[in-house]
């Protein structure tokens, strides 16, 4: 884990030490190595908890990275002999760039963000893998390009605008996340998952880059899918494993952190160290599974009340607001202090499909395919006259999307069309909301692989991740493993009514039954009930919104008359004015106080 910050500019840099403070901020990120690299217009810094500043043999290339590579050994093939002057990945990625220019880092795989200053060229190269919780954040000013591995840090630079960008506040109360590469500030933009930027002579030039070689399984049997998926994952941990000797786990008590114990178990000679966060009944399966495997617990148990309280906290990290009470992933980095590396389960609802949603949309596209045509059109027309109050409103959108488009705003939303027109301003209601998503691959061949895709790539849980000293491992993002999964057609994939159908019987008789059957707890419903014990106390600040021209009138009538899923309204909207006070009105400097304190 690593903080970069930077600047490059046209001219001649007048504040150098701006770099400095700028690092400051990102102290959390892991403090124990710093490294620059420093001329008159270029200004980049870095610290983490290990060494992150790398140079060519010549000097002329320096390199900042954030992240893990796990095929460099295959790297080192690629690179002619006489090239390499070191072993160490690092060297390996800048004769990598030597080589094959931005296209080279599509080779890799990991998960990384990595910034190069290439002084020949005199242009700056900032390229990232398909990253969860690995961040660049840029802003463009009239002679410079400031950028820094969280906005918080880019604040602290005095040609920073903090401006609101009242299209992603739409996007939000929509998808329930601000879609990459935007932030809540008008010109502070994240680099894109699988995507590269060249900065020169104060032009951005955006590329896309490609990491997945999909080549589409057709005539195998179950038998021969179960086994090769098998190897695959066990392929994905076993890198990781290799590469870092040691690593904790982080396990809710679900299948797929279930399933990486598994291996783990397998490998580790030692017990596994495993963190968990309880509510509800996580506790319990989380701690069943723990003893199944013996592995060596850490659990902390919190209550919805807690949840609601940290949310300033975790905003503060996060950088970008949330729907539910995803506050808790404050408390992990707390629980498993000290422990560098750390595996999680991230991914595997999209490779696998799931979540419920995906059940959902694959029984209603096969009741679209036996529908007449003049029938579908009149849902269509239909559609809008649905009460927006239940789930059949959400039915009726879906069974009449046009495209994969409509169907990933029917399930995310938070504020229906119906509901933004009635409660938002409308400077914030005009815009269209899938404008901005980043639109899905060629290879996404069907509305499930389609709908899969935009949300792995416009980064709906990349937004909730706290960077606080830790690498985490995401086998399930593995880059071989990904492309695999896509290979795999998706009538294969749902079967019988039942998420993460190949995982669940991968997993047949080398996990405990109970874990195999177990169904999701619903956080939202024991929150909900904190909620409304307190509501008038959030209820006030979400009202500071209409001082802001967001909101036209007071809240509680309109979750009051608007009951369908108004915990996650409530949340959305609760987060919204916390992180606005945070960011906006204040400078984000420090981590702020809970929210009794707000």
């Amino acid at each position: 884990m690593a903080g970069i910050a930077g600047v490059v500019s046209k001219n001649t840099i007048k504040e150098p030490a701006i770099v400095e403070s700028m690092l400051s901020i990102l102290k959390h990120r892991g403090a124990c190595c710093k490294g620059a690299f420093i001329n008159d217009k270029v200004c980049i810094g870095s610290q983490s908890i290990e060494r992150n500043v790398f140079y060519n043999k010549g000097r002329t290339i320096c390199l900042f990275v954030d992240g893990i590579i796990y095929n460099s050994v295959e790297l080192k093939k690629m690179i002619p002999v006489q090239s390499l002057y070191s072993d160490c990945e690092e060297a390996i990625l800048i004769n990598l760039y030597e080589k094959y220019g931005v296209k080279g880092f599509e080779l890799i795989n990991g998960d990384f963000v990595l910034v190069i200053w290439d002084s020949i060229k005199k242009k700056l190269v900032m390229a990232k893998y398909l990253s969860i919780d690995k961040n660049i954040y840029y802003y463009l000013s009239k002679d410079s390009l400031i950028f820094s591995s969280e906005i918080k840090a880019l604040l602290i630079h005095p040609e920073v605008k903090k401006d609101l960008d009242i299209e992603s506040i739409n996007n939000f109360l929509t998808f329930r996340h601000i879609p990459s590469p935007y932030t809540i500030f008008k010109n502070i933009e994240r680099l894109n998952p699988a995507s590269a930027i060249i900065y020169d002579n104060n032009q951005l030039q955006k590329e896309k880059l490609c990491y997945f070689k999909i080549k589409p399984i057709y005539n195998k049997s179950e038998d021969y899918l179960l086994k090769e998926l098998f190897i695959n994952l066990e392929d994905a941990v076993l890198k990781r494993l290799n590469k870092v000797k040691e690593a904790g786990l982080f396990l809710s008590g679900g299948l797929d952190s279930s399933t990486l114990l598994y291996f783990l178990s397998q490998n580790f000679k030692d017990p596994v160290k495993t963190y968990t966060i309880s509510l509800l009944r996580d506790g319990i399966f989380a701690k069943g599974v723990s003893e199944y495997f013996n592995s060596q617990h850490i659990e902390r148990e919190v209550s919805a009340k807690d949840l609601i309280s940290i949310l300033p906290k975790a905003l503060w990290h996060f950088e970008y607001p949330v729907n539910g009470p995803d506050s808790f992933l404050y408390y992990l980095p707390k629980i498993s202090k000290g422990q560098k590396h750390i595996f999680w389960g991230r991914g595997a609802e999209e490779v696998f499909y799931g979540r419920d949603d995906y059940v959902a949309l694959n029984v209603i596209m096969k009741f679209r395919q036996v529908i007449p045509r003049k029938l579908w059109e009149l849902f269509s027309r239909f559609s809008p006259q649905v009460p927006n109050k239940n789930k059949l409103y959400k039915f009726f959108n879906i069974i009449s999307a046009k495209d994969a488009y409509d169907i990933y705003i029917a399930f995310r939303e938070v504020l229906t069309e119906i509901e933004k027109k009635e409660l938002l301003n409308k400077e914030i209601f005009k815009f269209n909301p899938k404008s901005r998503l980043i639109p899905y691959k060629k290879f996404a061949r069907d509305i499930l692989q389609q709908y899969s895709y935009l949300v792995l790539v416009n980064g709906f849980w990349s937004d909730t991740f706290l960077n606080m000293g830790q690498e985490v491992l995401d086998p399930f993002m593995d880059k071989d493993f990904i492309s695999y999964c896509y290979s795999i057609p998706s009538e294969l994939k749902v079967r019988n009514g039942q998420p993460r159908y190949l995982l669940k019987k991968m997993m047949r008789n080398k996990l405990p039954e109970f874990i195999l059957k177990r169904k999701k707890d619903n956080w939202h419903a024991q929150t909900e009930f904190e909620i409304n014990k307190e509501k008038d106390k959030y209820y006030h600040i979400i009202n500071r919104l209409r001082k802001r021209g967001i909101l036209k009138f007071d809240i509680s009538n309109f979750l009051q008359k608007n009951k369908f899923k108004s915990d996650e309204k409530f949340w959305a909207l609760l987060s919204l004015e916390i992180l606005l006070e945070i960011f906006l009105d204040q400078n984000g400097a420090e981590e702020p106080p809970a929210i009794d304190k707000f």
